[in-house]
């Protein structure tokens, strides 16, 4: 198991992802799809290179470097979703299924965005960089969804796994006292159907849960292909 550094917390602490699934709470290892074929380094050279940059931009904010990468991956689903959905018209087959799992995936990364904006205000740059996002990061990806869909929807999953690895930093940061463990927003008490005196520990778990199972599904997606 890996081991990560939290500056504010004075030690190093295990890495561990609390992941809800069923409604129990259980404890998991960070796991990590280990890249095979030349569509697989190429997605995860791009997710780490976007990450990097997306780090020393956010540094100061968890909630806000999440807020901008889940818009970006809510646009990434959107226009997977888009492409099997043309594909399924050219080809004249039914495709139904996994285009509403994959507008799904889009919708749930859209209510994340929205909790996440009632966690904290969107900076300037923190706007700047969605619309970046959108308009020169997407369609790289829909150019690369035309060439390979098997690396188009493992960049998606290479994302997700680094997303959750931000989810788990900032869940050790509010355990260890580096981080605020504000209230949790009512947005998030109602979609999750949390306790009412729910926190941000409770959010962030559902945050990592949901971006776990959107990773696996991905994966999956990739390796049929």
């Amino acid at each position: 198991m890996g081991l990560i550094f939290i500056s504010r917390c004075g030690e190093f602490v295990s890495r561990k992802i609390f992941s809800c699934y069923d409604g129990v709470m259980e404890s998991d290892s960070y796991t990590q799809h280990h890249p095979h074929t030349l569509g697989d380094y190429l997605s995860r050279g791009l997710v780490l290179f976007v990450y990097r940059l997306a780090r020393i931009i956010f540094r100061s904010s968890f909630a806000e470097h999440t807020l901008v990468l889940e818009a970006t991956l809510s646009s990434m689903q959107t226009s997977a979703a888009a492409h099997v959905h043309y594909a399924a018209i050219r080809n004249v087959r039914a495709d139904r299924e996994r285009i509403e799992e994959l507008l799904g995936e889009a919708s749930v990364e859209h209510l994340h965005v929205l909790v996440l904006k009632r966690i904290t205000e969107l900076s300037w740059y923190g706007r700047l960089a969605i619309w970046k996002m959108q308009f020169i990061y997407v369609p790289i990806y829909r150019l690369l969804y035309m060439l390979s869909p098997s690396a188009a929807h493992r960049l998606i999953a290479y994302s997700e796994e680094r997303l959750a690895g931000i989810y788990a930093d900032w869940l050790l940061a509010l355990m260890c006292g580096a981080a605020e463990n504000k209230d949790a927003p009512s947005l998030a008490i109602q979609y999750w159907e949390l306790e009412d005196d729910a926190s941000l520990i409770d959010v962030v778990n559902m945050f990592i849960a949901d971006t776990a199972k959107h990773r696996d599904h991905n994966h999956l997606i990739a390796d049929g292909e």
